[in-house]
């Protein structure tokens, strides 16, 4: 036998699958959701902020350092947020025109509705008659 066979691939154990999970969740998930999950971090290191009321300087450096990082975490989810809207009102731009803003459909539905109506207006009794009792 002189033929290069392929090897097969060795089993993916559990935490294998588990890495790829991860990893695949890491792709998926906007940055501001990770900088949400370190402002309890930042509050919880900002206790420290106590131990600086003497000097005014590291008070300061460390209050300055928090509120950069609110203010890039907030700008961040602001920016993801209008991205999430944009992206969705594209999408519901596509399937109006997909739907009722394409020509056929819309001139299918008008009839249907027409048919309907004259249906609906060809069993109504007349005005001024009384339905029959039976």
């Amino acid at each position: 036998m002189t033929g290069d066979a392929p090897t097969p691939k060795p089993p993916l154990s559990f935490w294998r699958c588990v890495a790829r999970g991860i990893a695949e969740a890491h792709r998926r998930r906007p940055v501001s959701f990770y900088l949400l999950l370190c402002f309890p971090v930042v509050m919880a290191l900002g206790v420290q902020m106590a131990g600086y009321r003497d000097n005014p300087r590291k008070f300061f450096l460390i209050l300055a350092v928090m509120l950069l990082f609110f203010l890039v975490a907030s700008v961040k989810a602001v920016r993801e947020f209008f991205a999430i809207t944009r992206a969705h009102l594209a999408e519901s731009r596509r399937a109006f025109r997909e739907t009722i803003g394409e020509e056929a459909f819309m001139a299918d539905l008008v009839e249907r509705a027409r048919a309907a109506r004259t249906r609906a207006q060809g069993n109504a009794p007349a005005e001024g008659k009384a339905p029959p009792e039976g």
